[in-house]
Formats: C-alpha cells, structure tokens, sequence
C-alpha cells in the first residue's frame, strides 16, 4: 500500500475519528471522495479497526458508505473472535502455571484491553504476552513442553543463554492454533537502557477481570511507564500504541508523583512525557495542567513528537537505519549518563550478536 503524508484527509480523518473530536468537527471532515479503501487498511496496519468501528457505529453510522460500515463490522466481528480465542488461551496458561508456583503476570494483548479500554474486543492484538522472573525460564520452558507447546527458535544451548542475557523475551508456539505466545522476563533489549526493576513490579500487581476470572496484571502506574517506553523504542509508529496512552488516562486514575518518582529513577520521564504529548496531540485526551507545564517545560519533547507525527503515516517510517534509530533514541533520553550508556550498550549489541547469536538477533 502506497502510504499517503500525514497531512492528507484520510489520515486526518482517521485521528478524528479517533479522537475525542466533537461530532461537527469530524463531519466536516467526511468528504464524497474520501478514499475509504486507503483508510480502512491504514486502520488495519494501524492495528485501530475495533476503535474506527466503534466510533463510526455510535456517531456516524449514516454518514459513512454502508460498504465501509460493512467491512468493518465483518473485520471487527473476527478480531473479537479472535480476541476471545486468545483470551481464553491466556486465562488457562496463567491459572496453570500459578498451579505450578510460576509467578505470572498477563502483559499487553487481552489484559490491557481489558485494564485500559474496558473491553477486550477494542483493542487489536495478535499474540500473548506474559511476564516472569527470569529465574523461573527453564521450568516455564518445561512446563510448557509438557503442554506441546513449541519454542518458535531452534537454538542451541549457547544460543539460548545468549538470548536470556542479551534479549528480553522467548517466544513459543501455544496451543492448537499455534498462537504467538511471548514470554517475557523484561521489557525491551538492554540496548535501550530502560532498566526497569520487574522484581519489584511483582510486588506490586494489581489484577484485571477477564471474562470473570481475575487475572494478575501490571498497575496503572507501571503500565504507563513500561508502555511509553515501548512506544518510543518504536518510534511510537502505530496509532494503537498513542491510543493504549490515551484510554489508560481516560479510564484510571493515575497516580503522578509515583510514575514520576519511578521515571526519574531510571531516567524515562522524557519517554512518559512525549507518550503523554501524543496522546494529547494526536488523540485529544486531557493531561493534567500541572503535568501539561511540566511537558511543555522540555523543549525536547514537543521536537520529537513533531518529527514523529509528521512520519506517522509515511512510508520511511519502517526503514530507519542503526545511526537514525540512535539518534532518535538519544534524544528520547534526558540523562547523559543514560545517553552514553544506550551508546555503549548499542556498540556490545552489535558485538555480541556476532560472536553469541549466528542465527541473527531474535525479532
């Protein structure tokens, strides 16, 4: 698909419709010759069907071609499908291996869905994500081999302890369906330098209700931190992640000097700022005041987030090489030590994928 600019009407309109917009100013927006076919796979790649249909069903279900709403309902029908599939799937894994005395916590996909947006057909997502300790990987690996339950990597014994130093997570093939499931035990590559303590996030959890079972999860804190820095790993370059931002401050009440003690602590407080920057910019969402002047009180901030947003839907989005993708980082990063740390960090990564990882980096 050919991406159009950020600033073409298609894309404009799909942030409107995702925004919490007033119903005349996205009317406006609804043109006879609005490329729909465009819009719709650009809400698809965007991982946002769920949220366009919901909004086009509650406020513009006349407005919009029965065709388009067609589409949608049928795309929305199988991600919710879909959705309950994978939820089903996450519930029985964690309740058997908390059976088996294996701290878990459900991590993005359902439970998020479910934490953030109050609904687990709203948001888009294709695998299971868990999060353990690290010293419970072999016998998480073993008890999901009693289950037929298939690592996706064929590594040897050198090889996998490269990745359980050097990587983050291992990912497996679960159940019948060989469904995607990620086992976690950080966040993102040391690389990154988010050196978020996940012990001490265990004492922590809180739990989601997932189809009436209550499932351990992470905190509305933590989860803000851990998902900013996700999506500025990224480059924040899918519309999903901006609204993950969005709906957990739309429906939790956030405690601000936590997340601010905890982000300074390990030097991620730009990260949350531009995460709250885009949701604001991007989607509308309120932030408060006091939060808001301290935003806008990094220059830094508003200067990436510009880039970002004016990338969002371009096609060069996908294709940053090693010395664009540090240079965006670093600016992410409000500390030099972190800056200098994440420049070495990047340097051994290189290092050790060639003498420790033949098969390539993990992706």
């Amino acid at each position: 698909m050919k991406l159009k600019n950020s600033k073409s009407p298609e894309n404009i309109l799909l942030a409107a419709l995702l925004r919490t917009t007033e119903k005349g100013k996205v009317s406006d927006l609804l043109k006879p010759d609005t490329d729909w076919k465009y819009l719709l796979q650009t809400a698809e790649e965007h991982r946002v069907v769920p949220l366009l249909f919901q909004r086009i069903k509650n406020d513009f279900i006349d407005a919009v071609p029965l065709e388009v709403v067609n589409e949608l309902q049928m795309r929305q029908t199988e991600i919710a499908k879909l959705n309950f599939g994978r939820t089903a799937q996450l519930i029985k894994l964690v309740d058997f291996l908390r059976k088996n005395d294996v701290a878990v916590v459900a991590y993005k996909g359902s439970a998020l869905a479910a934490f953030a947006y109050g609904d687990i057909t709203l948001r888009q997502f294709t695998d299971i994500d868990v999060l353990i300790r690290k010293k419970d990987f072999q016998k998480v690996k073993q008890l999901l081999a009693d289950i037929d339950c298939q690592p996706v990597w064929k590594l040897s014994d050198k090889q996998e302890k490269a990745v359980l130093k050097y990587y983050y997570e291992y990912p497996f093939f679960y159940g019948a369906t060989e469904t995607l499931l990620e086992v976690h035990w950080k966040f993102v590559e040391p690389f990154f330098v988010f050196d978020f303590n996940t012990d001490e996030l265990f004492d922590r959890i809180t739990s989601v209700n997932l189809c009436g079972k209550a499932v351990p999860t992470i905190s509305a804190e933590d989860s803000l931190i851990i998902l900013c820095s996700h999506g500025s790993k990224h480059f924040w370059k899918r519309l999903n992640w901006i609204c993950d931002i969005a709906w957990l401050l739309k429906r939790k009440d956030i405690n601000w000097e936590t997340v601010i003690q905890r982000a300074s602590k390990i030097g991620s407080l730009r990260m949350i700022w531009l995460g709250l920057y885009l949701a604001n910019d991007v989607l509308g969402v309120e932030i408060p005041e006091d939060i808001s002047l301290k935003i806008h009180a990094d220059s830094g901030v508003k200067t990436i987030a510009n880039y970002l947003t004016n990338i969002l839907f371009d096609e060069n989005r996908e294709i940053f090489g090693t010395v664009e993708m540090a240079r965006i980082h670093l600016k992410m990063r409000e500390r030099k030590r972190d800056k200098l740390k994440y420049s070495y960090r990047l340097f051994m990564t290189k290092a050790i994928d060639s003498l420790f990882m033949p098969m390539g980096r993990p992706q």
